[in-house]
């Protein structure tokens, strides 16, 4: 019996590491797919020194480029872009362009490992909370998504690793390494400057508790303050001076200060309800060693996401809960989630010292998260699949014309320039590509559908959203409301 129980021991941790392989190999071959939506192919063009817009087969810019057309195109620092630019030139194949934001996932999955067995001392419990964050829906569209949220994230749990070594023993030469892993994370998304401000609180708190002499204390203050004062000069200098420098609401995005009916939403109610909940275990530990342990993750999550209410609040930022901010706020959700992940691991961890159960909280952990994620999920590819098909199977003749509406030209763009249909049906000749941004208010500015008649395939999945009563004329292909073909010649 004692040797089965080793046995077992032994075999728990490459049984998990097993999982975690087919999984990748599964997100790979399913969740990876070439269709980028209109963010992201506008990310990728921007990391092209080119825009959104640009004309078709349009030569790759310089890094110059690159920063003006972020400038212009985007409302992030341009970190990612940046990277994006040298990344794509091993490839610009689509299964290349995801595996940099799928190595931002899988080093938050390490990061979390690392978290968790560091306050557990049980790898067998980091094992299953890095399979928990793995196939958790909170990362099921992030994970491969060509845009800078999986660097930010990766960048929020760095900075509680960043403070756990600073806990352990705060020098020169840390905070300095510090301060720079920071800056990097910052260029990813604005709202990481304010992770990165909460950090830098709770640094200088370190700092100054610490039992250095006052001169070793402002060196060391300066250290860690020069790197990211650099980086928040160049920030405003390159970025956000050009794209959003007064901070003004964007019409497409929920703010408390426009809508305080989102504070009677059951979720956001249950996410205020979270951090109560956070703020009341510090104070119940308050006497033990782990409100030591976690005071430093609690007063991350509590500080920021107090700041980014209050901004919401003044009309300066999203709130996470309101339609289209969730996204927007990864920050402060992130925070939360890893608050969840240290308590689970906490309570596995009294339970386990009871029982050796991990075998049972394995099966239970895949049977409740995995197998759902990887089958239902992943295999279903419901995230933005390629809505689209190719154009040499319909019904036409080689002279036809193609018209896409200014949502899917960076996508189509991509597709027949870098994709999948590279070479195909005599792009761009036979193309007519919308250049005009058109903002959901002004929809009297959208061409009608039956007004198009020139043409004999739109890509046009916005003129049926916003106009379905004048798509008389075209027959829907597939009946996906994508796609669609003129019906007087079809029926030729």
């Amino acid at each position: 019996m004692e040797k089965i129980r080793t046995l077992t021991n032994k075999l728990f941790l490459p049984i998990c590491a097993f999982i975690y392989l087919a999984i990748v190999v599964i997100n790979f071959t399913y969740a990876c797919h070439d269709y980028f939506w209109y963010d992201e192919a506008g990310q990728f063009w921007i990391s092209k020194g080119l825009g959104h817009f640009s004309e078709p087969l349009s030569r790759t810019g310089s890094l110059k480029d690159v920063i003006q057309m972020n400038q212009t195109r985007n409302l992030d620092p341009g970190g990612f872009g940046v990277i994006l630019h040298y990344w794509s030139m091993v490839s610009n194949n689509y299964v290349w362009l995801r595996v940099l934001p799928y190595l931002f996932f899988i080093g938050i999955i390490i990061s979390i490992v690392y978290l968790t067995n560091r306050w557990t001392k049980n790898k067998a419990i980091a094992a299953m909370m890095g399979l928990l964050t793995m196939c958790s829906t909170f990362f099921a569209r992030e994970m491969f998504e060509l845009r800078a949220y999986s660097m930010e994230a990766l960048g929020v749990v760095s900075a509680i690793i960043i403070l756990e070594h600073l806990k352990e023993r705060i020098t020169v030469k840390r905070l300095l390494l510090s301060s720079i892993i920071l800056s990097c994370f910052m260029t990813s998304r604005y709202s990481f400057i304010v992770v990165a401000f909460v950090v830098s609180t709770y640094v200088l708190y370190l700092v100054l508790t610490s039992s250095s002499s006052k001169r070793n204390k402002l060196l060391m203050i300066s250290v860690y303050a020069i790197p990211m004062m650099i980086t928040l000069i160049g920030i405003y200098y390159f970025a956000l001076r050009w794209q959003n420098p007064k901070l003004e609401q964007l019409s497409y995005l929920p703010y408390l200060s426009e809508n305080p009916e989102i504070l009677l939403q059951p979720m956001f109610v249950l996410y205020l309800l979270g951090l109560l909940l956070i703020l009341s275990l510090m104070y119940l530990v308050r006497k033990t060693a782990l409100f030591d342990k976690y005071k430093a993750l609690a007063y991350v999550t509590i500080a920021t996401n107090v700041l980014f209410l209050v901004f919401s609040i003044m009309g300066s930022y999203p709130c996470p809960w309101g339609e289209e901010g969730i996204r927007r706020c990864i920050s402060m959700r992130f925070l939360v989630y890893i608050c969840s992940i240290a308590f689970l691991g906490e309570t596995l961890k009294y339970i386990m010292e009871k029982a050796d159960i991990k075998y049972i909280l394995l099966v239970v952990l895949f049977v409740q998260f995995v197998y759902p994620a990887v089958v239902k999920e992943y295999s279903s590819n419901k995230y933005r699949k390629n809505p689209f098909i190719d154009f040499k199977s319909l019904p036409y003749d080689d002279n036809a014309r193609i018209y896409v509406d200014w949502w899917e030209t960076p996508g189509i763009r991509y597709l027949f320039e870098y994709g999948s249909m590279r070479g195909k049906y005599d792009y761009p000749e036979k193309f007519e590509f919308a250049k005009k941004y058109y903002f959901a208010e002004r929809l009297q500015e959208l061409p009608y559908m039956n007004d198009l008649q020139e043409f004999d395939i739109l890509i046009a999945p916005r003129f049926y959203r916003f106009k379905p009563e004048n798509s008389d004329m075209w027959e829907s292909v597939n009946g996906n409301n994508q796609v669609w073909l003129k019906k007087a010649r079809h029926a030729e």
